[in-house]
């Protein structure tokens, strides 16, 4: 007699394993995409600082740059002529600020105002005179009164 294999219910073919290799390649796609990304982003970051570095050079960040001036001055009689030349640079800031200090002895409050100065400029700021303005915006200065 012959043998009868006890046939076995055929349903879908499992296919976990075809996903689990498609998953990992996915995986895989994201994870070299990924460090494509941070290498542009590497890339850009270097190039802004190269920017930065250039434009702090023309700037006079970078080292001292010179400008030369023409002054032409008709005068009447020979003499002594003293010059004096004011401009403004880029690269130069300040900050005012107030120092408000209470004193309790006396029931006041002292105030001191002063600014912070920052030199950008790459000029020698010894022996100058530094004028520092502040302007007073229309509505604040209409809240005072």
């Amino acid at each position: 007699m012959p043998r009868t294999a006890a046939a076995r219910p055929r349903g879908p073919r499992s296919t976990s394993g075809r996903s689990l290799c498609v998953f990992r390649g996915d995986l895989w796609q994201d994870r070299r995409e990924l460090q494509s990304l941070d290498t542009q982003r590497r890339d850009r970051k270097l190039k802004q600082t190269a920017v930065r570095t250039q434009l702090n050079e023309l700037r006079g960040a970078g080292g001292k740059s010179y400008k030369t001036i023409t002054v032409r001055v008709a005068v009447t009689q020979p003499g002594k002529l003293d010059i004096a030349l004011k401009y403004a640079v880029p690269g130069a800031s300040w900050r005012p600020r107030i120092d408000a200090r209470l004193r309790a002895a006396d029931r006041a409050v002292e105030l001191t105002y002063f600014g912070l100065v920052r030199n950008g400029t790459g000029e020698d700021w010894s022996d100058i005179a530094l004028t520092l303005l502040l302007r007073v915006r229309a509505s604040a200065a209409a809240r005072r009164n």
